[in-house]
């Protein structure tokens, strides 16, 4: 929980830092209107990109070579788990011109599949293969700001958001599956930019850095389930990094 709070911490000092450093260059003197491409109280965007867990697979990595997977092997797998597909959507309600608060929902999926060739001592060979199909969902409450970047239709804008974040993971090792699902707290952290390309619809990208650690699991085997409690050297680091873009709505 230590590292848990220490993220959070500074995912959200960084968060402070950069709205109080966008929104000091926001100038009133912009030659475009705001409303000739931006009306109503209302925000939604939708957004699909490329996902990066951050946290260190130094021990995975570690057990499955002294298995006797390959090191090339187990790397490339390592790789396949830690990247995915990001889905994400949020909806705002502006209490103010440049602030808004609401909903924001991220989708995070990956997989991979290791083979290989074990030896088990005394001369015995075995084929063994793992499979692995991570999902992280996250809702949480949101604060959104924004600010004109000078004489231009386009924005800068930010959001951070705290909620819930519910893991799960299906896993096929040695053709036996488990099912590992947990809940915990998480907190995401997204810095933009879009471009109105039309009066309330624009193109926005933006970086996001999700943070979350997960202290308790549950394990299904198929025949039993077990909550086990995670020491803080075994808790299950969720955080990761998204780039996104997509389409945003104003109504």
């Amino acid at each position: 929980m230590t590292n848990l709070k220490t993220s959070l911490i500074i995912t959200l000092a960084i968060y402070l830092y950069s709205v109080m450093g966008v929104y000091a260059q926001d100038v009133e003197t912009v030659d475009v209107d705001p409303a000739s491409y931006q009306t109503g109280k209302w925000r939604i965007s939708l957004d699909a990109g490329l996902c990066f867990r951050t946290g260190s697979t130094k021990d995975q990595k570690k057990d499955l070579i002294a298995q006797g997977f390959d090191k090339g092997v187990v790397d490339d797998y390592m790789t396949d788990i830690t990247r995915g597909f990001k889905g994400a959507g949020q909806i705002h309600y502006m209490v103010a011109e440049h602030y808004g608060i609401g909903l924001d929902y991220n989708f995070f999926n990956s997989g991979g599949e290791i083979n290989g060739y074990l030896n088990t001592g005394g001369g015995t060979i075995v084929y063994a293969n793992a499979e692995d199909d991570v999902f992280i969902n996250y809702l949480g409450a949101s604060f959104y700001s924004d600010g004109r970047i000078l004489k231009s239709r386009i924005k800068a804008y930010s959001q951070v958001s705290l909620g819930l974040t519910m893991f799960r993971e299906e896993t096929l090792y040695t053709y036996s599956p488990m099912v590992f699902t947990g809940n915990t707290l998480g907190m995401n952290l997204e810095l933009g930019l879009e471009y109105f390309f039309q009066k309330n619809l624009s193109l926005g990208a933006g970086l996001n850095y999700f943070v979350s650690t997960l202290s308790k699991i549950k394990i299904d085997d198929g025949y039993s389930t077990e909550t086990v409690e995670l020491d803080d050297d075994e808790s299950e680091n969720l955080n990761h990094l998204d780039l996104n873009v997509g389409l945003r709505y104003y109504f």
